[in-house]
């Protein structure tokens, strides 16, 4: 048999190989009852609950300015009908009249026949058009941390404030549901707490309680939430991490992230160090990237909203609320803080925990005392910069039994807000009367 006979057999041979290989590829069928089988690597993961941005920011004070008294609630059901009845209207005629109020700026914001909504920080407004109706389109540069609902002889309209800057924009909505509201908030107001306008520093004016004030400390059994979960949740492909022990807990990692379970706190920390931490989202990119985030494993447990967001560093923070009350811990138990890198979450920091039953023995009421003492205990501090004091309410102290790890503490006092940080002012309680009886 020659050679080239040879080649022609091999060859042959070779291209019905060829076509038999390319026919059973192009009739493949793959068993979907197999694939189907098995477990979802991508699927959702709930942890507790989503949330709709109305729900997450919110006022945390509502004021009434009538003549020279300043009538103020914190209580969320009073802030939620007046919410309720400010998402109805319909905004328009955007205008910028910062420069009109300069000359006497805290004046305009406490001026009578004035309801005053104050949120806890800056909020973008084009994001905030979820919320209410703006039938303006370019409001892209407006933020706000104050809502003024203005009805006055010669002024109907409503402002949204940046006190920061000093920024003040007009709106216009229908005169007659401004005076009806306002005629309301007159009745309303009078089951308010009486507040003073108070100079705090030579940078800002805040309104202080002038009575003292009795208010319920709790104690509350919680239910840790199953961090495996939240691994689930935060890592791209579970099954391809590592779990071990930890001083404090335990240490879940891939060869991208970690996440850091602490349990004498009942906090995890999440970090993706692979991000490169250089991004600038905008407040609005931020407000609305923390907030899905979160909703994407439905991990809004018990009352958290909207705390702040610091832009220079990508930073978003989401407070717990307690009856109407922000809650204040040092190891960060009452706060859910993300700070957001280039193309994705850099680090994700949050209690796992979970309010579930009053202990009914661990009530009593407390009185706490006024605003004006409050402020001059604060102005005493060793060594304290009052003009870096930027805040200064009552609030919850959260702490955790040392004893019984599910137990946790609720007293309530004051708190101020130095250099960015919140701390406590200590020896604020008056008297302590037992199971709310004085």
């Amino acid at each position: 048999m020659s050679k080239e006979l040879i080649k022609s057999i091999v060859l042959t041979i070779l291209v019905f190989i060829s076509c038999f290989m390319t026919w059973n590829i192009w009739t493949y069928l793959p068993n979907m009852n197999e694939i189907k089988q098995q477990p979802d690597i991508l699927s959702d993961v709930t942890i507790s609950n989503k949330q709709q941005i109305e729900a997450i920011v919110q006022p945390i004070k509502i004021f009434f300015h009538n003549g020279n008294k300043h009538y103020g609630s914190n209580l969320d059901i009073e802030i939620a009908s007046v919410m309720e009845e400010v998402s109805a209207w319909n905004f328009s005629d955007y205008k910028d009249v910062s420069n009109t109020v300069l000359d006497d700026f805290q004046g305009f914001l406490n001026k009578s026949s004035t309801t005053e909504l104050i949120f806890p920080d800056s909020v973008p407004l084009s994001a905030y058009k979820k919320v209410i109706s703006i039938s303006d389109k370019d409001i892209s540069d407006v933020n706000f941390d104050r809502i003024l609902i203005r009805s006055s002889s010669d002024d109907h309209h409503i402002y949204f404030v940046d006190t920061e800057n000093r920024k003040v924009y007009r709106f216009y909505v229908d005169v007659d549901s401004v005076k009806e509201f306002s005629e309301d908030m007159i009745e309303r107001s009078k089951s308010y707490q009486l507040y003073s306008v108070t100079q705090l520093n030579q940078n800002k004016n805040i309104y202080l309680p002038i009575e003292s004030t009795k208010i319920n400390s709790y104690k509350y059994l919680v239910e840790p939430n199953d961090v495996k979960k939240f691994r689930d949740a935060l890592f791209s492909d579970p099954n391809f991490v590592t779990q071990k022990e930890t001083a404090r807990g335990e240490r879940y990692s891939d060869v991208l992230s970690s996440m850091n379970v602490y349990e004498d706190t009942m906090m995890l920390s999440f970090i993706n160090p692979t991000q490169k931490k250089n991004s600038n989202y905008t407040l609005t990119e931020l407000l609305e990237k923390s907030i899905e985030f979160i909703n994407d494993h439905s991990g809004w447990d018990d009352n958290f909203r909207f705390d702040s967001i610091v832009q220079e560093n990508q930073k978003a923070t989401y407070r717990l609320y307690m009856n109407s009350l922000p809650v204040f811990n040092n190891s960060g138990m009452s706060e859910i803080v993300q700070v957001w890198a280039t193309d994705d979450i850099y680090s994700y920091n949050r209690p796992y925990f979970t309010f579930r039953v009053p202990v009914p023995s661990g009530t009593s009421e407390i009185m706490i005392s006024s605003g004006e003492e409050a402020l001059e205990k604060l102005i005493n501090i060793d060594g304290i910069n009052v003009d870096s004091v930027e805040d200064l309410t009552v609030g919850y102290g959260l702490t955790r039994d040392s004893k019984e790890g599910r137990l946790v503490s609720l007293e309530p006092g004051w708190f101020y807000k130095y250099d960015g940080q919140w701390k406590s002012l200590n020896s604020m309680i008056v008297e302590v009367f037992p199971d709310g009886m004085e």
